[in-house]
C-alpha cells in the first residue's frame, strides 16, 4: 500500500476543478483510460470502449437501477441510459463535473450528486447493479467504500470497478521517485495493490467474480496525453495556465511521464474487478 496521509477530499475537488477545462480538451469527456485495441483509435474513441467494456462485464442492464461511483461529467451514466438502464445515480465531489454533467443530461434519466460517496444517502439493497471507474484511488476510507457498494446493491447485484493499482511488492525506488509522486500529484490518499483490494473487499461480503488486468491495453493513454500536452503548449489559453503560479495542479503534468514509466517497469498497473453482492 502506497499512502498519502495528506491527501483530503478537498485536495480532489481541487484537483479536478482547476484541471476542468484542460482534462476535456486532451482526454475528452470520458475522463478515464482508454482501452486501446487498436493503434487507430482516438482518445475518445478508447475511452468510450473501456466504459463499453465496464458496462459489458456488469451483464444485462436493461430497466435496472445502477449506481456510478464518481461518475465525472456523467458520460458513463449516459451510455448506460443509452444501453437500456432504468436509471443511473451518479457521485462527483467537484463542482465543475457536477454542472457539466447537469447541463448535458440530454433527456437521459441520470441522478448527479455534489456530494461524497462515503455520505451518500440511498436505501439499502435499493439497486441493480453499478460500477466505478478509476475512483477509488481518490478514495481515502477504503473500507467504508466497499461496506457502502455492499449496503446499497440488492444481494447477488454485480458491481463493476475500474481501479489504478501497485504492483505487490513495488520496490523502495520505484515507491520513492514513482508511485508516491504520481499519489501526491495525482491527489490519490493511497494506491494499493491486487491482493489489498481483494482483502479489503471481502471484508464487506463482496464475492470477486473476476479480475482483469488490462495494464497492456491502457498504457498508451498516456502516451497520447504526453503528446497532447506537448501540442497544446502551441495553443496560447493551455501556456498561460502553465505560466500561472496561481494554478497548484498544473503538477499532474509530471505524473504523466512518471506513470509511463511506471507502467513500463511493471510498478504501476490497471485492473478490473467484477464483484457481486453475496445472496
Amino acid at each position: 500500500m502506497i499512502l498519502n496521509e495528506r491527501c483530503h477530499i478537498k485536495d480532489i475537488s481541487n484537483h479536478y476543478n482547476e484541471l476542468d477545462e484542460l482534462y476535456r480538451k486532451f482526454w475528452g469527456n470520458h475522463l478515464h483510460h482508454g482501452l486501446w485495441s487498436s493503434r487507430k483509435l482516438s482518445k475518445e474513441e478508447a475511452s468510450h470502449k473501456l466504459a463499453l467494456y465496464v458496462l459489458h462485464k456488469l451483464g444485462p442492464i436493461q430497466n435496472k437501477n445502477l449506481i456510478d461511483v464518481g461518475c465525472g461529467y456523467g458520460t458513463s451514466a449516459r451510455l448506460a441510459c443509452q444501453k437500456g438502464a432504468k436509471e443511473v445515480i451518479g457521485y462527483t465531489v467537484s463542482q465543475n463535473q457536477y454542472k457539466y454533467a447537469i447541463d448535458n443530461k440530454q433527456k437521459m434519466n441520470t441522478t448527479i450528486h455534489l456530494q461524497d460517496w462515503l455520505n451518500n444517502d440511498l436505501r439499502s439493497s435499493s439497486l441493480d447493479g453499478g460500477y466505478s471507474i478509476e475512483c477509488f484511488s481518490h478514495i481515502k476510507d477504503k473500507d467504508l467504500y466497499f461496506k457502502e457498494i455492499a449496503r446499497v446493491l440488492k444481494p447477488g447485484s454485480k458491481f463493476v470497478m475500474c481501479s489504478w493499482l501497485s504492483c505487490e511488492q513495488p520496490s523502495n525506488s520505484a515507491q520513492k521517485l514513482l508511485l508516491l509522486p504520481i499519489c501526491k500529484e495525482g491527489r490519490l490518499p493511497s494506491l494499493y495493490s491486487q491482493s489489498e483490494i481483494t482483502s479489503c473487499m471481502q471484508k464487506h461480503g463482496l464475492v470477486l467474480e473476476e479480475f482483469t488486468d488490462l495494464s497492456h491495453l491502457v498504457w498508451r493513454t498516456w502516451w497520447e496525453s504526453l503528446k497532447s500536452v506537448g501540442l497544446g503548449l502551441f495553443d496560447k489559453s493551455t501556456r498561460n495556465y502553465f505560466i500561472n503560479k496561481k494554478n497548484k495542479e498544473k503538477t499532474f503534468v509530471f505524473s504523466i511521464i512518471r506513470i509511463l514509466v511506471a507502467y513500463k517497469i511493471g510498478s504501476f498497473k490497471y485492473g478490473l474487478f467484477v464483484l457481486k453482492r453475496a445472496e
